[in-house]
């Protein structure tokens, strides 16, 4: 496992699980865990890759449009220049968490048909109509295979804001579970309670 955030790359990252394996996964989060294994029992379950990417409100900022000089799009540029340094071939997975998920919609555009899966957990509903047609453009930019995860007794992302995003992608699928089922944590969904199901998506066939 290493960690860098050195003058090559100003982000902050990790890589874990298998470093030498064919398929990667790009996870997106925020927060102080946001480059930590969500949950690497799992992960070692699979030969995999994993590029965890750490990204704060500054680069949160605009994530549906990474053209413009914004933090978010030049931690985009960052993140996608460190992909084709570490995994400069093979397809990729991509996973957003939460205020992170829209960034991980544009890096999944950006890749193209290289992102061939891309995962969605507890992501929240666009707050304004400027904002949905924004994203709603992001969104149809996406070629990957989509799980959209969220959690039916979540406020901040229910089931009809994982439903809006799964009508938008043109190849989703929306899974929406109950707070048992997810097992989420103070009435909000996270990454490691569906560990199991997203890496199962993004990296398919590499379970031992």
């Amino acid at each position: 496992m290493t960690r860098a955030q050195g003058p090559a790359f100003g982000i902050e990252y990790r890589s874990a699980g298998a470093l030498a394996a064919p398929r990667c996964v790009l996870v997106v989060r925020s927060g102080a865990i946001a480059t930590t294994d969500p949950a690497p029992l799992v992960t070692a379950e699979h030969h995999v890759r994993l590029l965890l990417i750490a990204v704060d409100e500054p680069e949160l900022d605009d994530p549906p449009t990474f053209g413009g000089e914004t933090p978010a799009g030049s931690t985009a540029a960052e993140v996608l220049a460190l992909l084709r340094e570490e995994v400069p071939d093979g397809p990729v997975g991509v996973v957003g968490e939460r205020a992170a998920a829209l960034f991980a919609v544009a890096l999944a555009a950006a890749l193209g048909d290289r992102a061939d899966r891309l995962a969605l957990v507890g992501v929240p509903l666009p707050e304004t109509g400027l904002a949905r047609d924004l994203v709603s453009d992001a969104l149809a930019r996406v070629a990957a295979d989509t799980l959209v995860v969220n959690d039916s007794a979540d406020e901040a992302a229910p089931e009809d804001a994982a439903r809006w995003y799964a009508e938008r992608l043109p190849h989703a699928r929306a899974d929406v579970l109950s707070r048992e089922a997810a097992g989420a944590l103070d009435g909000r969904l996270g990454l490691t309670a569906v560990w199991p199901r997203v890496l199962a998506h993004v990296a398919p066939d590499t379970r031992h």
